[in-house]
């Protein structure tokens, strides 16, 4: 049977001098048994952790697919009207805006009582959000009558900025705002204000009267819900 071999240092005081010094028969198969088991747990761990990027990946695709995507969905998709009012987008350094249809003349909301003074931007989704008040394209104008409807940001902006709704909860029914359109002048009245689900896209129905609706977020910091002021032509 072969003989394990180890070495011991005889001399404390100068470099280690290394002599052979054989081991009796019960202390050699302990050595082997150690042996043995570190070879053992080396294998289990060289396994483990080849393996551990599969179980990372598996458990992340499980995440994934359970997942609740609170991503804002875009506002138009194929020329269809919403299915659910719009959030505040997140623009990331990537994104590319949908261009800005040109207005005929000067489109603006102005609203002396908290400081707003917001252009009015026409695109295919609420991404341009981002260059001020969206006039939702399957809604009405100032100047055609019916339900004109406006979304703007709450908190993209804060103020003393004059380009958010971050205080838009303020208004009250009978306040007056302005809004610019076509060269002309609108005056309206806040009849309403509610807030909706973000599902209840009835507030974007046509209306008998000359409305307009302007939507944001609340409450403030968040998506949750939509906050909705009604207005109609004075």
């Amino acid at each position: 049977m072969d003989e394990i071999i180890v070495f011991t240092n005889t001399n404390p005081y100068d470099a280690p001098v290394l002599l052979p010094q054989r081991l009796p028969n019960s202390r050699r198969d302990a050595a082997r048994v150690r042996f043995g088991f570190v070879f053992i747990m080396a294998g289990i761990l060289m396994a483990g952790s080849a393996l551990l990027p599969v179980l990372f990946s598996l458990g992340a695709f499980s995440r994934a697919s359970t997942a609740v995507d609170n991503s804002p969905t875009p506002a138009v998709l194929s020329g269809r009207p919403l299915t659910a009012l719009p959030a505040e987008p997140v623009l990331s350094p990537e994104a590319v805006l949908p261009a800005i249809v040109p207005l005929s003349g000067t489109g603006r909301v102005i609203i002396e009582k908290i400081g707003v003074s917001m252009p009015i931007v026409e695109g295919e989704n609420e991404q341009v959000l981002f260059s001020g008040a969206w006039r939702y394209p399957f809604g009405s104008m100032p100047d055609q009558g019916g339900n004109t409807v406006l979304f703007g940001h709450r908190y993209k902006n804060l103020p003393p900025n004059p380009e958010t709704f971050f205080a838009l909860d303020k208004l009250a029914v009978g306040d007056q705002f302005t809004v610019l359109w076509g060269g002309k002048t609108f005056r309206y009245r806040v009849v309403e204000t509610k807030v909706v689900p973000p599902t209840d896209i009835s507030v974007l129905d046509s209306t008998g009267r000359p409305t307009l609706t302007l939507i944001t977020c609340t409450p403030v910091f968040t998506t949750k819900a939509r906050l909705v002021i009604r207005s109609e032509l004075i």
